[in-house]
């Protein structure tokens, strides 16, 4: 199994930087209509979501599997997450009209076997005819075409995240030098990506490119924050996800595309194996 939570255990200091990003509050407030509390965010992370719902006057609550992400929930929105992963969830059997898995809960897993566990316990709490969303972080195009041309999105659709986080930290010549490197470009071509990356892409994204790349550079652990990145995890695509829904004998009602997720509405009622 994949171990996310030392990852999120060492990134919760820094997650107020980067936090309203993937499942964000932009896309939230889109599928408000399709939330009926009582709610139950799974990957709560320090209580972004939970709040913004709360205020529109929901009952919601939350668990996530870093002690770190409960903590600082609490600390910084007078929030109570429950600490567990989603896997064991210690929830009654429908106890909750939607469930919402964020961005960062299975879309960073590679084992089949754990994502369909995380389904099938969520679904085992949502409310027979209610309402499960699954949510996988998006890549932007923009961006998919750069980390493909550069190697970091392989042709089996493999994103090497911890080869991502490792240029993220370089000075501008010495990333320059290793993207050549690693996509077989020359210094025209090489330069050519980067430019077209800073046209193309969406203003967000490239605020979150920075403040990672910030993060890397200035942290006294950054070592350690990137040796707690996946090697590589799955890079999710509508097709992708279409595919592994299929595979794990999911019933998807819908599957949408926002600017930075996908969301899936998977039926409750589907045989959980």
């Amino acid at each position: 199994m994949t171990n996310k939570s030392n990852f999120w255990q060492l990134w919760a200091p820094h997650l107020a930087l980067f936090e309203d990003n993937h499942l964000d509050l932009r896309t939230i407030n889109i599928i408000a209509d399709k939330i009926s509390q009582p709610v139950l965010i799974v990957g709560g992370g320090q209580g972004l979501i939970i709040d913004a719902l709360r205020k529109k006057g929901l009952h919601v609550d939350g668990v996530d599997s870093s002690s770190e992400m409960v903590r600082l929930a609490e600390q910084r929105r007078g929030i109570k997450l429950v600490h567990t992963d989603g896997s064991s969830l210690p929830f009654a059997d429908e106890s909750y009209a939607t469930t919402i898995i964020s961005t960062g809960v299975v879309d960073f897993l590679d084992d089949e076997k754990q994502i369909l566990q995380i389904i099938n316990e969520a679904r085992r709490v949502t409310k027979k005819g209610g309402r499960l969303l699954v949510s996988y972080c998006k890549v932007h195009p923009a961006a998919e075409k750069f980390l493909n041309r550069i190697g970091i999105i392989t042709e089996n659709h493999i994103m090497r995240l911890r080869r991502l986080f490792e240029l993220s930290r370089l000075p501008p010549s010495k990333f320059i030098a290793d993207i050549r490197q690693d996509g077989n470009l020359s210094l025209c071509d090489a330069i050519a990506e980067l430019l077209r990356i800073q046209w193309f892409l969406p203003k967000k994204e490239r605020l979150l490119s920075n403040t990672m790349s910030k993060i890397l550079k200035t942290a006294d652990n950054a070592d350690e924050l990137i040796g707690s990145v996946s090697e590589a995890i799955p890079h999710h695509t509508r097709e992708s996800i279409s595919t592994l829904c299929k595979k794990l004998k999911l019933s998807v009602n819908t599957l949408m595309e926002y600017e930075m997720c996908f969301v899936v509405d998977v039926g409750v009622e589907s045989k959980q194996l």
